[in-house]
């Protein structure tokens, strides 16, 4: 199966796009992408050529791709798995606006004020730990939280040599780390971080997934990832649980986020029926039900039919009312800012690689 889909991605992007195909740059796992957009195809006869991101790159690499590109770029419409990417593309004018159904059935807080880009089924930010470490950290202290004590141990334990975290250029983890540089400052993460790799021992690995892995086979106890990546270590069977990674006692919710290129195909103000369609198709209560009721176990920003929900998925229907406003925190540009300061500094800082 893994060898099949890996042909088809690899098909899909060396075929050079008909005029009628729409060019999608996606940013989301392909295992739960590819079947949405092969079904789009399917139900609309608008044939799709799909450019994925790597596990390594995630986000950023398409990112910047989109960016060196500018309006020499074939794509149509970005798939992205995070937000900050899109806002950063929004201020290059990358991005053309489109108020359509979709951005009318999200709430301010789950959509760009101008149309550029909407965000949909959502990932939280979590803790990833063996269900042995659990056990031992609540017998330690049996009346306070799992997500508590790891934090506090993640801040105080001498040796993190047990925990693992994606390296934070990228996906998910970047935008991790800019909330957190928005909130107390470049300096304050970096001395954490630095302090945190080289004296205390913490493993800085790849991505989500390999973080996952690691924890999964119990080679680290504890580590930051996304729901959909801790829900595949559980319905693999792995012995571990996950948390709500809380900052500033609030969970971190990372959308989906999806919008249309600006290229040179393109007249001023010109729109491609086709990419409306998809855009559309993306944002739709039916494609938000599929990706809650996947392996993923996203969490829908749209309105669906609860009762459809996996039970697994119910809970963080409640906790994205609590969530870190992300999507209103960039419209003062601050957020942004710490984005392209941990951006800057990761790439060039050794320590974290």
């Amino acid at each position: 199966m893994v060898g099949a889909l890996g042909l088809f991605i690899f098909w899909s992007w060396i075929q050079q796009p008909a005029p009628t195909s729409l060019v999608v740059f996606c940013a989301h796992d392909a295992v739960y992408a590819e079947p949405i957009l092969r079904q789009f195809t399917e139900k609309t006869g608008i044939p799709v050529v799909v450019r994925y991101d790597t596990e390594a790159t995630k986000s950023l690499g398409l990112v910047d791709q989109l960016i060196s590109e500018g309006a020499t770029t074939e794509c149509d419409l970005f798939w992205n798995n995070e937000l900050l990417g899109m806002v950063a593309l929004a201020e290059k004018d990358r991005l053309i606006a489109h108020q359509g159904p979709g951005w009318k059935a999200r709430s301010p807080g789950d959509r760009d004020a101008r149309g550029r880009w909407t965000g949909f089924a959502a990932r939280a930010r979590v803790w990833i730990a063996t269900d042995e470490f659990v056990s031992q950290l609540k017998k330690e202290q049996p009346d306070r939280a799992p997500a508590e004590l790891f934090a506090e141990y993640f801040e105080k334990q001498g040796d993190l040599s047990r925990v693992a975290i994606a390296r934070p250029l990228y996906g998910t983890t970047l935008t991790q780390v800019s909330l957190m540089i928005q909130k107390v400052g470049l300096e304050t993460i970096q001395k954490s971080l630095r302090e945190a790799v080289s004296q205390r021992h913490l493993r800085v690995v790849a991505g989500n997934g390999a973080v996952k892995n690691l924890v999964a086979q119990n080679a680290a106890a504890l580590g930051w990832t996304d729901t959909d990546d801790a829900f595949s270590a559980i319905d693999e069977g792995a012995a571990v649980s996950m948390f709500p990674l809380l900052y500033g006692n609030r969970p971190i919710l990372i959308p989906n986020t999806v919008a249309l290129i600006a290229h040179r195909r393109l007249k001023e103000n010109q729109l491609r029926p086709e990419a409306i369609q998809l855009i559309e198709y993306l944002l739709s209560p039916e494609i938000e039900l599929a990706l809650a009721q996947s392996g993923a176990r996203q969490i829908p920003l749209g309105t669906v039919a609860e009762e459809q929900l996996p039970e697994e998925v119910k809970p963080w229907m409640t906790l994205r009312r609590q969530a870190w406003p992300l999507a209103t925190m960039v419209e003062n540009g601050e957020l942004t800012k710490a984005r392209q300061q941990a951006v800057n500094w990761l790439r060039q800082e050794d320590v974290v690689r």
